[in-house]
């Protein structure tokens, strides 16, 4: 039988290599640049090898988290290793952090309340911090929790704070950037791209009113539901300088690296546009659209929303204590979890020992008693019982109110005292 409890106790198995914005130098690859079929298959190669995953993939992060033994330096290794695979080795060494225990668990709750996003108290990575969860088949119950953990901190963020009014995203802040030089209701706008930015960019312009909705992807087909559902049209990226000589504006959110949109291309559009001007929003990072000096076009990138931004920013600013005091309360609640967590096998095995005893001893009552009534028995029952649950809460209150780390030593040494490899039934 496998020793118990041979983890490090609470979070201290916790751990998170990130790239992200905040490490990301311009000009290089994106941080969210990892193709969606190697993340799964990222998440599948971990399983395989007996790490348990969970890993987050947006437009300016990649994030994987797992939990170990403290000392596993190969498996953290194999970890970064795979990683850089799957990125196809775009990332700068230095542009990866690693965190660990409640370093890791404090980064994944300032993650989910939106304190790491570019755009501070953001709406969209709640969701997708969710999302992450879901398409993790292989997240074991540890992750699982620490994660609804997060989902749950940042809901509160968000109910308790003002972190989020206001601009919610890059795509909101682009939507609302735009709809100041045009009127949306009365324009033709391309959206570029329908991955997480795109779709929440014209879900904004959709509630503005815009009634012709332009939005080109890669693979139609697989977003062909939210398309629908917005009443766009959908295009694929062929038919991408047909409809820059329709639109009157476009907000280019694609995850494709490099230039998705030339300037021989807008020029050529421009030529056939009788001299209407066109609005370009890029949001996508590295820059989507090719930048350059072009008659009647107006370009709005991430450092010119930047500028629109800083008033609501600063305002936001002022919500960053009370978010931090809600994840600070929030981590005490879950390292007790972890710990509770954590002891869980060796508790119940404790348990199941003592139990067998008292059935046993019960059982040899039954015998000394002879005819004694089923009432008598009844009640030794439900006596041995209670004390049973009481001698167990004493050891198991000092193991999970203790801030001391849980040994995996003296796990062992409690399976040995207790000769705990032998099963039983469970108190009812």
């Amino acid at each position: 039988m496998p020793d118990l409890l041979v983890q490090p106790g609470g979070l201290g198995s916790l751990r998170v290599l990130t790239i992200n914005h905040r490490g990301d130098t311009p000009g290089r690859s994106k941080p969210g640049d990892v193709p969606v079929e190697a993340l799964a298959e990222l998440h599948r190669g971990l399983h395989a090898s007996g790490i348990a995953s969970v890993i987050i993939a947006t437009c300016h992060r990649t994030e994987v988290y797992w939990h170990g033994a403290a000392d596993d330096e190969a498996a953290d290794l194999h970890v970064a290793t795979a990683l850089r695979a799957a990125r196809g080795a775009t990332a700068p060494v230095r542009s990866v952090a690693r965190l660990a225990g409640i370093d890791a668990a404090r980064h994944l709750f300032r993650v989910a309340c939106g304190l790491e996003s570019m755009i501070l108290g953001e709406a969209e990575i709640l969701g997708q911090v969710r999302t992450s969860l879901e398409a993790a088949p292989h997240a074991d119950a540890f992750l699982t929790g620490v994660f609804q953990a997060a989902i749950r901190t940042g809901r509160q963020a968000r109910s308790e704070t003002a972190i989020s009014v206001g601009v919610q995203s890059v795509a909101s802040a682009a939507v609302q950037v735009l709809a100041r030089q045009l009127e949306v209701s009365a324009s033709r706008i391309l959206v570029i791209g329908a991955g997480d930015a795109g779709l929440t960019a014209a879900r904004h312009l959709r509630s503005l009113g815009a009634s012709q909705l332009v939005i080109a992807n890669r693979t139609p087909a697989r977003v062909q539901d939210e398309a629908a559902a917005l009443g766009a049209l959908l295009v694929s990226l062929s038919a991408l300088e047909e409809e820059l000589a329709k639109a009157d504006a476009v907000v280019c959110a694609a995850t494709m690296p490099g230039h998705l949109v030339s300037a021989a291309q807008i020029r050529s559009a421009m030529a056939r546009r009788d001299g209407r001007s066109l609005l370009l929003v890029d949001i996508s990072r590295p820059a989507g659209i090719e930048p350059a000096t072009i008659d009647n076009t107006t370009r709005i990138d991430l450092s010119t929303l930047e500028q629109y931004i800083a008033d609501d920013h600063a305002r936001r600013t002022n919500e960053v204590p009370a978010v931090e005091a809600v994840i600070a309360r929030e981590l005490l609640r879950l390292e007790a979890w972890a710990r509770q967590h954590t002891l869980r096998p060796l508790m119940s095995a404790l348990r199941r020992k003592v139990e067998t005893i008292r059935q046993e001893e019960l059982s040899r009552m039954r015998g000394e008693l002879g005819h004694a009534s089923t009432v008598d028995i009844a009640m030794l029952d439900r006596m041995t019982c209670r004390l049973l649950d009481q001698v167990m809460a004493l050891p198991q209150r000092a193991l999970e109110t203790s801030s001391a780390p849980i040994d995996p030593n003296e796990a062992r040494l409690v399976r040995r005292l207790f000769a705990l490899d032998v099963g039983g039934p469970v108190c009812p």
